[in-house]
């Protein structure tokens, strides 16, 4: 009998990891790969419709087993992974497929199956192991004064906005506005597609300074937050900035100095999965919990203007 199935089953999708290369076999948490049969290669298609002409009209049943069978009868329900479509189907001209793997399938082994049929009813079976692997890392620097990458940044306290009022007695007040500061942290994930997790805590020095907490996943529109309480990320997000806004007015002239110290823990996938490494902006891993601070340097305590 001529055989089959000749497999060409390739992960498609790639992501880049320092660790284990992120692949269709070794996918991260939330990936979404391809895998295929008959097609490509040495094959003949003629048609140009993604599968050798000598294996049109077969039919393909695919399905995804822990490894004590290979039988569709041992098929595992779609719990760690999710097919588009076609899961335990089978299907004529269907030697491609799509599956989602979740966050609950890290650290776990999974066998990939495909069975062939052929217009004699003769069948082939190949398999392929999936390793769903934890590359889950972030960098977690501030942006200085300039909107740049940078890790424990300092910077001068806003110019002062100066009022004068009249008083209607031939006498004028002055007013004084110290401003405000934006104090961006920016959080960049990589290795993983599902939603995720951390919880920020800060630690302000602010005098009389009024704080903001929000943060945002797209830069544009921002969430107010809780030091101390757990942020859910979206899947797909690429940077995660964290805004704190010192509001000073009138009420803090920033003659002592103002600071933020922003630390986070708990960073995990949605399955709970901690992350793997967090790096700073100079690429070394933090080796506690990860800790940045922006500085606000304090003004001279200039004194009024004196007058004889």
């Amino acid at each position: 009998m001529k055989k089959l199935l000749i497999l060409s089953l390739i992960a498609f999708f790639a992501l880049s990891s320092a660790k284990v290369f992120a692949d269709g076999v070794n996918p991260v948490a939330g990936a979404i790969h391809q895998y295929w049969v008959d097609k490509g290669g040495t094959g003949t298609d003629a048609n140009s419709n993604g599968i050798w002409d000598d294996h049109e009209g077969n039919y393909y049943t695919w399905f995804v087993t822990d490894g004590s069978g290979f039988q569709e009868t041992d098929a595992l329900s779609q719990t760690d992974f999710s097919f588009t479509s076609g899961y335990k189907s089978r299907t004529q001209n269907l030697n491609q497929v799509e599956i989602k793997w979740n966050a609950s399938s890290i650290g776990k082994t999974f066998f990939l199956v495909v069975i062939e049929e052929g217009a004699n009813s003769c069948k082939n079976v190949k398999v392929q192991p999936i390793y769903p692997t934890n590359n889950f890392d972030l960098v977690f620097t501030s942006l200085d004064e300039n909107s740049q990458l940078a890790d424990d940044p300092n910077r001068c306290a806003p110019d002062v906005a100066v009022s004068a009022t009249d008083n209607g007695d031939g006498t004028y007040s002055i007013g004084y506005d110290y401003g405000e500061s934006d104090l961006l942290f920016s959080l960049t994930p990589s290795g993983i597609d599902s939603k995720w997790y951390f919880t920020p805590t800060l630690n302000i020095t602010k005098g009389n300074a009024t704080e903001t907490l929000e943060w945002s996943d797209d830069g544009t529109n921002y969430t107010s937050f809780t030091s101390g309480s757990p942020i859910e990320v979206p899947a797909g997000t690429t940077t995660v900035l964290v805004r704190v806004k010192l509001t000073n007015s009138s009420a803090e002239e920033g003659t002592g100095g103002q600071s933020v110290l922003l630390t986070l823990t708990d960073m995990k996938d949605e399955a709970g999965n901690l992350v793997q490494n967090v790096y700073d902006n100079a690429s070394n891993a933090y080796s506690a919990d990860p800790q940045q601070t922006q500085t606000i340097n304090a003004r001279p305590a200039t004194s009024t203007i004196g007058y004889n």
